[in-house]
């Protein structure tokens, strides 16, 4: 007399070890296999389309010039710690990483900290 479930002990290792055995295949087939990606250049890396901007502090007389996808929401998250900040300037641009950088090069001499410059430079925005 056979043992009750005996077919489904057999059957569930014979899954297992057709689970196993597949695995192993897989394994040392496609050993060396690695999904592909699009490859980008380092020019196509660096440009990238945006808005560079220019906010200003008048608690602290200075400025700040940055680059964001949409400045005016980049606006709103600086004013939940300093609700004052207005936005001067928006540029629109293909290349807001080296317009940024151009602007940062522009005014070093009146950097005050990172990215927030003297109140001078308003008078060249």
């Amino acid at each position: 007399m056979a043992m009750p479930y005996m077919d489904e002990i057999v059957l569930m290792f014979l899954l297992l070890f057709v689970i196993k055995s597949s695995i192993e295949i897989l394994k040392r087939t496609n050993k060396k296999w690695k999904p592909t990606k699009r490859k980008i250049s380092k020019a196509q890396k660096k440009k990238q389309r945006g808005e560079v901007y220019f906010i200003y502090d008048p608690d602290n007389k200075r400025i700040k010039i940055g680059r964001s996808i949409n400045s005016k929401r980049r606006l709103k998250q600086f004013q939940t710690a300093n609700p004052n900040l207005k936005l001067l300037k928006i540029i629109k641009t293909n290349d807001m990483n080296s317009l940024e950088k151009h602007y940062h090069e522009k005014f070093k001499e009146y950097r005050r900290e990172r990215e927030w410059f003297d109140n001078k430079i308003k008078r060249w925005i």
